[in-house]
């Protein structure tokens, strides 16, 4: 739920609570989902090195909920996370690179 402490410290630059908020319009809980202002609370989040930050910003523009404002924006906010240990980050590279693999051990032309 949000409350004006959550805000105020989010304004004021902790990324905790910028995370914090960015889940809550995320996911619509206390206040109407909106994935614009998930987005910007990700992002400042994210800019500060938190990684579940980076992962959901990664995310959003991975799954096409916001538009990239440059081609593989969604690629280095999950590389920051996966650098830092993010499991989720980490499974979703792995996964594009097998899939990528399979696809070449089969393509006629390569």
């Amino acid at each position: 739920m949000v409350n004006k402490d959550m805000i105020k410290a989010a304004q004021q630059g902790d990324m905790l609570a910028q995370f914090n908020l960015g889940n809550l319009y995320y996911e619509g809980d206390g206040v109407k989902r909106d994935k614009e202002k998930a987005a910007y609370w990700f992002t400042k989040s994210a800019q500060q090195g938190h990684a579940d930050a980076q992962y959901q910003i990664g995310w959003l523009y991975f799954a096409g909920h916001i538009e990239e404002e440059y081609d593989g924006q969604w690629r280095d906010w999950m590389e920051k996370a996966a650098d830092q240990g993010h499991e989720e980050a980490m499974e979703l590279f792995e996964e594009l690179y097998s899939d990528h693999r399979s696809a070449l051990e089969t393509d006629p032309w390569a």
